[in-house]
C-alpha cells in the first residue's frame, strides 16, 4: 500500500494513471499501484529516489554537455533536475503517453521551459529517425517487472548509440524486480559498448549503467567526487553512497 491519498486520476488508451499526495510529497502511479515517479513539491528539483540520484551522475561522465535527451518522462523529476543545474542545458524528451506529459506538468510539478521540447513516441521509433545527437541520453522505461525488454535489445542500444555525440553517455535505469544484477542487460551493453561501461547496483535492487559512446572508461573516483560536488550543491542531494557503488564492467 502506498502512502497518502489519491488527489488525481485520469485514463488514457494505456491504462490508468494516479496522483498520490502524502504531506508535501505527490507519487505518480500507473494501473498497478507502483511507483513510477516522486516529488517533493517545496523542493521540486532534489531527487527523492536513489535511483534518480544514481542516474543524474551521468552527468560527471561528459565535459560540459549541452543538450540532453530523456527517454520516458515519469513525474519529471530528472528534468526539473537537469534544468537546475545548467541554464545552458537543452533538454527533449520522448514520452509516449500524451496524458503523462499534461499531468507531470499539471501535478507533479514539472518546470514550463523553453528549454524544454517534448516529443510524443515511442523510443523504438525515435531512436530509427536519426534525430539529433545529444551529450546524454537517460533512459527511465519500466514496469512493475522491470525495464522494459527492448531497453536492453542489442539493435535499441544500437540505435541509442546513435543517438549520441562522440563522447557522449547513455544512463540506463535497469531495475528488474529487485535484483538488482541483470546479467542479460550486461551481455547486451558489453556487445554493443565494449568496456565503455560503468554500473551502479542501489540497495533496492535497481541497477544503473552508464555507456561511453568512445570507450573504454576507467573509473577515478577522486575526480568523479569533485565532479559531483556542483550536483550535490545545486540540487540538494547526498551523492556519496552512490558514488562508492560504482563498479566497472
Amino acid at each position: 500500500m502506498l502512502p497518502g491519498y489519491e488527489v488525481f486520476c485520469t485514463r488514457d488508451a494505456y491504462g490508468l494513471i494516479r496522483v498520490l499526495e502524502d504531506g508535501p510529497y505527490r507519487t505518480l502511479c500507473f494501473d498497478s499501484y507502483g511507483e513510477q515517479s516522486a516529488v517533493d513539491l517545496t523542493v521540486p528539483h532534489r531527487l527523492v529516489f536513489d535511483y534518480t540520484q544514481a542516474m543524474i551522475l551521468g552527468l560527471c561522465f561528459v565535459e560540459r554537455p549541452r543538450h540532453v535527451t530523456l527517454f520516458g518522462l515519469g513525474g519529471g523529476s530528472l528534468v526539473n533536475s537537469l534544468l537546475r543545474f545548467s541554464d545552458s542545458l537543452r533538454l527533449r524528451v520522448v514520452e509516449l503517453r500524451p496524458a503523462v506529459v499534461e499531468v507531470a506538468h499539471e501535478w507533479m510539478g514539472l518546470e514550463r521551459s523553453d528549454r524544454l521540447e517534448t516529443i510524443i513516441d515511442d523510443a523504438r521509433h525515435y531512436v530509427e529517425s536519426k534525430p539529433i545527437r545529444s551529450d546524454l541520453l537517460f533512459v527511465d522505461l519500466f514496469d512493475d517487472e522491470g525495464a522494459l525488454s527492448f531497453v536492453y535489445d542489442e539493435q535499441f542500444l544500437l540505435g541509442c548509440r546513435g543517438c549520441l555525440t562522440p563522447n557522449g553517455v547513455l544512463v540506463l535505469n535497469l531495475w528488474e524486480q529487485h535484483k538488482g544484477d541483470h546479467p542479460s542487460a550486461r551481455r547486451a551493453l558489453w556487445e554493443v559498448f565494449g568496456d565503455g561501461c560503468v554500473f551502479c547496483p542501489l540497495e533496492n535492487g535497481n541497477l544503473i549503467a552508464y555507456a561511453v559512446n568512445q570507450g573504454p572508461i576507467v573509473l577515478n573516483h577522486r575526480r568523479l567526487v569533485a565532479k559531483a560536488r556542483p550536483l550535490v550543491y545545486k540540487l540538494d542531494i547526498n551523492l556519496n553512497q552512490c558514488l562508492s557503488r560504482l563498479r566497472e564492467a
